[in-house]
């Protein structure tokens, strides 16, 4: 696949913005002064966070920057269990028991040599080497944590970390990538407890607070990275850099670059992609594997046939919110001179994506749309909209 075989190898082949990058390498950097100067100093830098939407960039961008600093990396992996019931308490005590060990043992081996110096799990040996003097304890391959057992050793090993006291470990790293509960859209929209609480949309559907308990995600030893989707023009270049690799790499795709009109095919990756650089990239790679190997003038392969949409893109390509502001700003352009402005975007596409059900979307369109009527009569009107829109919903 073109995202194993054009992985990024230095920070400036990144396609994240560069005050992300920025930001992972100070806190990295002011890690490390102060694990350094433990005994002497406050340590104030002792658990980073890293979310975002999938394939933004937030693990490779925390490997490059490591790589950069030579920092290795002490990673936690699920073990793979055998068992016939995983429900059974036994094996939600063991696996809490070995994580918990990981937590606390991680600092007192060095990685295995026999794996790449950025990406090893901290496995006791017989004899241990000497303690490293620099290293990131890093989870993204999170335990299960619908085990009450497993979730309650996670909190405290994340509490031990807080604590206000002197602590002798290496820096704490959590990979979280964001996704929408449909549970929590539920609750917001049925003015449940998310929404009494006065918590706003994002907060509800940050998966992130869901994993990290409140106690530490105040804690001011806690730093928390978002990484945005990766912008398009960003994204744009990225792909125009690795699509021209593969055409000097590979003959069969020089023959394909005058089918690919990259003027046209890219921007609509780009936008079915919706800032996911590992989507982008599976869906050009599926894009040119279908083009024919070579033109056929007049044909609908040849340069100038208009083409078609990119395969493999993602099955919902708006979120939710991105939806909703479709809906409720409704850009509009005219279609010529003296005709009337038309939606940018159709509503037969909007709710061809939407990500949630049609029900559940009128729900939140009804609790949010009064902020953008102008006056009672608009008022009415929509209000008149979204009562037919739910007879037709639930008929």
């Amino acid at each position: 696949l073109w995202v194993d075989k054009y992985a990024p190898q230095d920070v400036t082949d990144l396609a994240v913005h560069k005050r992300k990058i920025l930001e992972v390498q100070n806190w990295l950097q002011g890690a490390l002064v102060e694990l350094r100067a433990s005994g002497t100093r406050p340590w104030l830098k002792r658990i980073l966070i890293l979310t975002g939407p999938p394939g933004v960039g937030k693990t490779t961008t925390l490997r490059l920057v490591a790589k950069q600093l030579d920092i290795p990396i002490s990673e936690w992996i699920n073990p793979v269990h055998l068992a016939q019931d995983i429900n059974d308490t036994s094996y939600a005590t063991g696996e809490a028991r070995k994580f918990e060990l990981f937590i606390r043992k991680a600092d007192r081996y060095t990685p295995l040599a026999m794996a790449t110096p950025t990406a090893t799990i901290a496995t006791p040996i017989a004899t241990p080497p000497e303690p490293p003097n620099q290293q990131l304890v890093v989870i993204e391959d999170f335990p299960n944590l619908t085990q009450p057992a497993t979730k309650r050793v996670f909190e405290d090993c994340l509490r031990h970390y807080t604590a206000p006291r002197p602590l002798r470990a290496f820096p704490l790293v959590l990979i979280i990538s964001e996704c929408i509960s449909r549970h929590s859209l539920l609750e917001e929209a049925s003015g449940g407890p998310a929404g009494r609480n006065g918590r706003s949309f994002g907060e509800a559907l940050e998966n992130f607070r869901q994993v990290i308990p409140r106690d530490v995600l105040d804690s001011p030893l806690v730093t928390r990275i978002n990484f945005n989707p990766i912008a398009p023009t960003l994204l744009t270049k990225a792909l125009k850099r690795i699509w021209s690799l593969e055409c000097h790499c590979h003959p069969w795709s020089q023959n394909r670059r005058p089918l690919l009109n990259e003027s046209a095919v890219l921007p609509m990756v780009v936008a079915e992609c919706h800032g996911d650089i590992r989507n982008a990239l599976n869906t050009l790679q599926l894009t040119s594997r279908t083009l024919p190997s070579s033109p056929v003038p007049g044909s609908a392969g040849s340069s100038r046939s208009r083409p078609g949409r990119p395969s493999g893109g993602r099955e919902s390509s708006f979120d939710l919110f991105h939806a909703m502001g479709k809906v409720l700003y409704n850009k509009r352009r005219p279609t010529s001179p003296g005709s009337d402005a038309r939606p940018e975007t159709p509503a037969e596409a909007i709710l061809e994506h939407v990500p949630v059900d049609y029900d559940l979307f009128v729900l939140f369109l009804h609790q949010n749309y009064l902020a953008f009527t102008g006056d009672i009569d608009d008022a009415a009107l929509a209000s008149e909209r979204l009562s037919d829109a739910d007879g037709l919903v639930v008929g």
